[in-house]
């Protein structure tokens, strides 16, 4: 049986992990490459699959948090957002299952994007991220891998790069 120490530890350390999967959303909806760097390790690697029917083709793979940084930059600047806080999407982050191992820890959520349009909100892109986290020296939960596992999308969200 862990002690409540430990298990008080755990609980902050889920409270932190969730706190940077949240920055991510907001960071792409807020178009904020630099707190979307700071989600990751120096050597952080982001890649997409496809796995449904309906979840359009191909994937990408984006390596080191200079490399992440270009492409968010890329990607928004293709017109997939408007900066500020009232950008044309939002990322949706639901039912996280984060389960941590000393200094390292893994977590599973499901992603929704949804895009604003003339006829009202629209689904954008469904899935599953699959991520890994190290606690950083300076102590911060980052992810070293996010997986995003894309099982829908709409076809206006297959026009543009899913993150």
């Amino acid at each position: 049986m862990a002690t409540l120490e430990e298990r008080v530890q755990v609980l902050e350390d889920e409270k932190a992990i969730l706190r940077t999967m949240l920055q991510y959303a907001h960071a792409e909806d807020q178009v904020d490459p630099e707190s979307f760097m700071d989600c990751f390790t120096e050597d952080g690697v982001w890649w997409s699959t496809v796995d449904g029917p309906w979840a359009g083709t191909g994937g990408s793979r984006h390596e080191g948090r200079e490399e992440l940084g270009r492409w968010h930059a890329s990607s928004h600047a293709a017109g997939r957002a408007r900066p500020g806080p009232h950008g044309r999407g939002k990322h949706y982050l639901v039912g996280p299952d984060i389960r941590v191992d000393g200094d390292r820890a893994t977590a599973e959520s499901y992603h929704l994007s949804v895009t604003a349009s003339p006829d009202g909100p629209k689904m954008g892109t469904m899935g599953r991220y699959l991520d890994v986290f190290v606690r950083c020296p300076d102590g911060r939960w980052r992810m070293t891998h996010r997986q995003l596992v894309r099982e829908g999308a709409s076809v206006e969200g297959m026009k543009r790069t899913t993150t």
